[in-house]
């Protein structure tokens, strides 16, 4: 059987190990979960801080609202950023750590074009309130603070996405108003607040528009998401990463002894495929006039 989805991926470990158990309780999930993030980070490391072509999604734009944007749910590193003006410019992001966009911009306010990018998280807040047009009102706070540049989100699902605080208004963090990124009406509810978000130096001035490729660690499979490019594209790796997983889980060291050298063996083969794509010898050619 070919190894093409989440079905046949578990079948194959039932496969291996002899043991239908670990799919039927569900264990294999776990060994898949950490073998994808196992496998995406071994990629990343052997092929000089880069991901494969398989990897590569394009990131659709989005608008900076409050100082910063959402971070793609399937983020892992990225490839290539690029700010658009409101004339239609493109510039090329650099990217950098949080700390040091803090470092050198410490005053966030409105500066100007951003020039450099990082993914920062900002810490969960959970909290009660209502919406009306572009304005948050927070009743009550159950844990954390309410930041400018936070992304939020309600219990029912009704706030548009992505939605993010721009503003301070009567509240600086706990019980107050808000202005918001999205216009909409929305009752009294339980809300949530915090994620990864991007943010920029300088900051941005206006609400400019960031595009870009970045490298994806994959959707999580599962029976609702049955493939993803790690499935489609190395399944041979991730299957021979969920068996050392499984043989962890089992206290069965000659599993994972058989297997490591195979996994390392495949993981190789990719990154050298992709190598061989970037960097194919090719004859080289000077332009003349």
């Amino acid at each position: 059987m070919q190894i093409v989805d989440y079905e046949s991926l578990t079948q194959s470990i039932t496969d291996y190990t002899h043991r239908p158990d670990l799919v039927a309780n569900l264990y294999a999930d776990y060994f898949i979960q950490l073998a994808q993030t196992k496998l995406a980070k071994d990629i990343i490391r052997l092929n000089f801080g880069n991901g494969i072509q398989a990897m590569e999604v394009a990131m659709q734009p989005v608008q900076i609202q409050g100082g910063t944007a959402p971070v793609p749910s399937d983020w892992f590193t990225p490839k290539t950023l690029q700010v658009q003006d409101g004339s239609g410019d493109v510039f090329t992001l650099i990217f950098k750590a949080a700390a040091w966009i803090y470092d050198e911009y410490p005053i966030r306010q409105p500066d100007g074009l951003p020039a450099y990018i990082a993914r920062d998280v900002m810490p969960a807040c959970v909290f009660t309130g209502f919406i009306s047009e572009n304005q948050l009102t927070v009743q009550s706070i159950t844990s954390g603070a309410l930041q400018v540049g936070m992304l939020i989100d309600d219990v029912t699902g009704f706030i548009p996405n992505p939605c993010s605080i721009i503003a301070f208004g009567t509240g600086t963090g706990g019980i107050g108003t808000y202005t918001i990124s999205q216009s909409t009406l929305i009752n009294v509810e339980g809300m949530t607040g915090g994620g990864n978000v991007f943010i920029f130096g300088p900051y941005p001035d206006s609400s400019y528009t960031i595009q870009g490729t970045y490298y994806s660690k994959g959707t999580p499979l599962s029976s609702a998401s049955p493939a993803n490019w790690m499935v489609l594209q190395t399944p041979e790796a991730l299957h021979a990463g969920c068996m050392i997983e499984a043989g962890k889980f089992l206290k069965d060291a000659t599993m994972v002894q058989t297997w490591t050298p195979i996994y390392e063996d495949f993981v190789e083969s990719i990154v050298d495929q992709d190598k061989g794509e970037r960097f194919a010898s090719s004859t080289m050619q000077i332009e003349t006039g």
